[in-house]
């Protein structure tokens, strides 16, 4: 009877073990390409909150990996110098996003909050997916180097055998590894075309053969070349930046016995076999996109790839449909690939297409996901081949007042660099119901609360229940782990509340523009609540805010009024009660009143005259104006002071938008600023300089639907010149001038408002002049 419990209980520790890894690899890729992920929408901070809905929903579903698609088509969702901007970014290729966004900063930034890998993923040879859909840029690759190229019915690709081809894609992949933080580097299995080859690269394997016989071979060795051309570059600027392949999930028809499909290896020529020979990949990640059973068995493919990249010593992630659940998959399908791969040790997690499957939830999948196989956090197996030292453990835990922050909770120092020189990437957060904690504890999964790259936690929103003992480990760039931490215990006493005593500004003292608040700081709080109000009852609270310091500037109080102020703070547990009620009184003067020009007007002149009314107990005005709709350094033409209420400035230009502001000031300091008044001189559209150089003088057409509001005109000015843009009708008569001004040598985008035009013709010409070169060309509905 003794010998039967003791087995049932191994069998029990077994099959925990198994639904909750510690270490596995929980991946999604997020596609740009045809907006199939992101981006949705065109507006700049749109595509910023969709990119933080992504990743909140991953880290939701406990993805700790995305491969975020930052080239689909030799173009780039990020601040390239080499490729243009994609179109699938700005619906324009080569156009950059206004305001200035690069999408792939933001995503690594967001991602590693939530103690995510990122990985920059690259469609290494591919171009143009589909002949004709949008205008390719003036400074894409394939009118730069149309030679490279190999082209098929509705595809383009960069010529694989040509050794330039190699340096370029190798160029620009470097670019993004030593301009950017990433963790690592993706190709997906876009080589050779699909649909396979004939003799188009005849003439290219005739002129660069190396010796090799069979053109397959000679295809296939091209790839690998580019392979380890690749990964020895990215070894060479970041060691610690993986480097990993999503190959078909085929290599060859037969193999193992029983698969029949597309063969990789002759139609696409992709031979991973001879990458882990050649040791120039970290991982493999073949896209498994097929169900258990069948002539593409999942579980015997798996298999045979887990057995086949094991015996070289690299990491294998299996690419899975999320896609197909619902569709050809029930709803079982990824949870029993998942329980297939937990039952291999050679299989180190899996990677899902695509990620807005997660938000649709087909058929309750990631809700299964979320509740059950990811329900506790894991981490990233390390690869021992890039390093093996673990970092340094942190110091110090505690529950107190966070650097630089006024926010108090769970914190700890960082620890120092370790013998190799490696410094802390990320910190896990464990807690136990239990103080004695032992070795073991810290390699069960439901132990881990947060894996954070900062070196705090705000306990406050974790549902913690008995859970009170705390301990963390340390982190770096390949996920080795350090010992614990001291132990702390967290106490219900942290919660309790004082009432706050104020400091600044006393009560009744008259206060100039640089008016800082200040109170007394308490350990235990998660935010102050500050008030100001015009009377002492508070029924009309002008500024309320919750702040994470005890301290704030406030800046939007009207000059020569009379305020009441006070405090009060928070956290989950306990609130307390008002501090006192303190007054004070603002010196210097109220905020001006704009006469001309007001918002919305167009002037007719280059030399207006602005006018403001006078204010009591002022000293002088300043005055800004500013090209576009903001003020910064960049932007803001005229700053001035003068005593009087009205000012003529005498250097602006036509076809212009401005935006100008003013505000009084006196001994106490400035009045708040006006609301800003935007103001045109007979614009017509924006203009973005993309870059400050050009070779060429051309004009690009474009046709556009009824329906478009804004149109778009891509032209290149070689040198510097006086430079004219009008649109005629079909008559030849001229309708709208666009612009007449000198421009600098560069490649300009424009965009206009039609329905500023009372009536647009069906066809319509441009005319570009420079000097007496002019380009013409049709706008088309």
């Amino acid at each position: 009877m003794k010998k039967i419990f003791i087995l049932c209980l191994i069998s029990i520790i077994t099959f925990a073990q198994y639904q909750h890894p510690k270490y596995e690899v929980r991946g999604a890729w997020i596609s740009t390409v045809v907006n199939i992920d992101w981006p949705k929408s065109r507006d700049v901070e749109k595509q910023k909150q969709e990119l933080i809905t992504i990743l909140n929903y991953l880290k939701e579903a406990g993805i700790n990996l995305v491969n975020f698609q930052v080239r689909p088509e030799c173009d780039a969702m990020y601040d390239s110098k080499i490729e243009p901007w994609s179109f699938w970014l700005t619906s324009w290729q080569g156009k950059p996003p206004v305001p200035y966004f690069d999408p792939l900063e933001f995503a690594i930034e967001e991602a590693h909050k939530r103690g995510m890998e990122i990985h920059a993923w690259f469609n290494p040879y591919r171009a143009e997916r589909s002949v004709g859909t949008f205008n390719i840029a003036f400074a894409h690759v394939t009118n730069l180097h149309p030679d490279w190229t190999l082209r098929f019915k509705n595809l383009v690709i960069l010529n694989p055998g040509i050794p330039e081809v190699r340096d370029y894609n190798t160029k620009v992949i470097s670019d993004v590894v030593r301009r950017y933080d990433v963790d690592g580097v993706h190709l997906d299995d876009y080589f050779y075309p699909y649909d396979g080859m004939k003799d188009e690269d005849i003439s290219t394997f005739e002129k660069y053969s190396q010796g090799i016989k069979d053109i397959g071979d000679w295809r296939r060795h091209n790839v690998s070349l580019l392979m380890k051309q690749i990964y020895d570059s990215i070894k060479a600027i970041k060691p610690y930046v993986k480097f990993g392949i999503s190959p078909f999930g085929i290599w060859r028809n037969g193999i193992p016995q029983g698969i029949t499909g597309m063969d990789a290896y002759n139609v696409i020529y992709a031979d991973p076999m001879t990458w882990l020979k050649d040791k120039s990949v970290d991982y493999l990640n073949p896209q498994l996109y097929w169900q258990i059973g069948g002539p593409q068995d999942y579980e015997r493919l798996m298999n045979w790839w887990a057995d086949s990249i094991a015996q070289y010593g690299r990491h294998f992630y299996t690419g899975n449909a999320l896609y197909r659940v619902g569709d050809k998959f029930n709803s079982n399908e990824i949870p029993n690939q998942i329980k297939l791969n937990r039952e291999n040790p050679k299989c180190q997690g899996n990677v899902y297409f695509t990620t807005n499957n997660f938000a649709n939830n087909p058929k309750g999948v990631t809700d299964s996901l979320k509740n059950n196989y990811y329900k506790y956090k894991s981490l990233i197996p390390p690869m021992p081949w890039l390093d093996s030292t673990p970092p340094n453990a942190v110091k110090n835990l505690r529950y107190d007042r966070w650097n630089n922050s006024g926010l108090t909770g769970l914190t700890w120092d960082f620890p120092d660099a370790a013998p190799d020189g490696d410094i802390a990437n990320r910190f896990v957060v464990y807690y136990f119901d239990k103080s004695n904690f032992e070795n073991t504890d810290f390699e069960k999964a439901e132990n881990i609360l947060e894996i954070t790259n900062e070196n705090y936690l705000n306990l406050e929103k974790y549902q913690t229940n008995n859970k009170k003992y705390f301990a963390v480990t340390t982190l770096d760039r390949n996920w080795n782990e350090s010992t614990p931490s001291n132990n702390f215990q967290f106490d219900k006493i942290y919660y309790t509340l004082q009432k706050p005593i104020l400091s600044s500004p006393n009560n009744e003292e008259k206060v100039n523009d640089k008016l800082i608040f200040k109170w007394n700081y308490q350990p235990n709080v998660e935010f102050y609540n500050l008030q100001i109000s015009l009377d002492k009852n508070f029924e009309h609270i002008i500024t309320e805010e919750n702040l994470i310091d005890t301290f704030a500037a406030i800046s939007n109080l009207e000059g020569q009024s009379k305020y009441y102020w006070r405090i009060i703070v928070n956290n989950v547990k306990d609130e307390s009660s008002y501090s006192e009620i303190n007054t004070f009184f603002t010196g210097y003067p109220k905020s001006v009143a704009i006469e001309y020009p007001k918002n919305g007007d167009i002037l007719q002149t280059q030399e207006p005259t602005f006018k403001w009314k006078y204010n009591y107990e002022t000293n002088g005005y300043q005055i800004q104006i500013a090209e576009g709709n903001v003020f910064n350094k960049q932007t803001i033409i005229i700053d001035k002071n003068v005593t009087s209420t009205s000012f003529s400035p005498s250097n602006l230009n036509y076809e212009k938008e401005y935006v100008w502001r003013v505000r009084a000031y006196n001994d106490f300091g400035f009045s708040k600023w006006s609301e800003p008044q935007r103001f045109w001189t007979e614009t017509f559209g924006e203009l973005i300089q993309v870059e400050n150089k050009s070779k060429k003088f051309y004009l690009i057409q474009k046709n556009f639907d009824v329906k478009d509001t804004i149109i778009t005109i891509e032209f290149s000015i070689p040198i510097r010149k006086y430079v004219t843009l009008k649109i005629f009708n079909k008559f030849g008569s001229e309708i709208l001038r666009i612009f007449e001004n000198i421009f600098q040598s560069g490649i300009y985008f424009l965009e206009f408002n039609k329905n500023k035009i009372d009536t647009l013709p069906d066809l319509l010409t441009l005319r570009l002049t420079l000097g007496k070169k002019i380009i013409q060309k049709y706008l088309i509905k």
